[in-house]
């Protein structure tokens, strides 16, 4: 994972966090501010959050110590009769004070496409996509 990534949030203090309703991007409540994890879509695929365990870690201004990317490989399609697109699964991994956060994401594709995630300081500002990462 990139530097810069890791440099925004670890040492931070979370206080929360929330998942908008295309399951696209991740706002989480910051000691400084807001900062959101953008699963970007585009002409060819398309990324999301697929689930979130350890939710528990990312509240009551918990210190964020760790964030790792977390690459699984290909997972079975929705649609057994798609044999056109690929659903790749990856995700974030939180280490904070409080414990362990898992955020389980997946990408779909024709194959030769694939997702990333980036963060931003705000929804409506992709200044910060230095700080893009690419699952493998």
């Amino acid at each position: 994972m990139e530097y810069k990534f890791k440099a925004r949030l670890i040492g931070k203090k979370v206080y929360g966090f929330k998942l908008n309703d295309d399951k696209t991007e991740l706002r989480l409540k910051l000691d400084d501010g807001y900062c959101i994890i953008y699963a970007h879509d585009d002409c060819g695929y398309s990324s999301w959050f697929e689930g979130i365990t350890g939710d528990e870690a990312l509240e009551g201004g918990a210190e964020i110590l760790e964030v790792n990317l977390i690459n699984v490989g290909e997972v079975a399609n929705k649609d057994p009769e798609d044999t056109d697109s690929v659903t790749e699964q990856y995700g974030l991994k939180f280490k904070t004070t409080n414990g362990y956060c898992d955020m389980d994401m997946r990408n779909e594709s024709n194959g030769y496409y694939g997702g990333f995630i980036s963060l931003g300081p705000d929804e409506y500002s992709y200044e910060t996509c230095e700080t893009t990462v690419y699952p493998k």
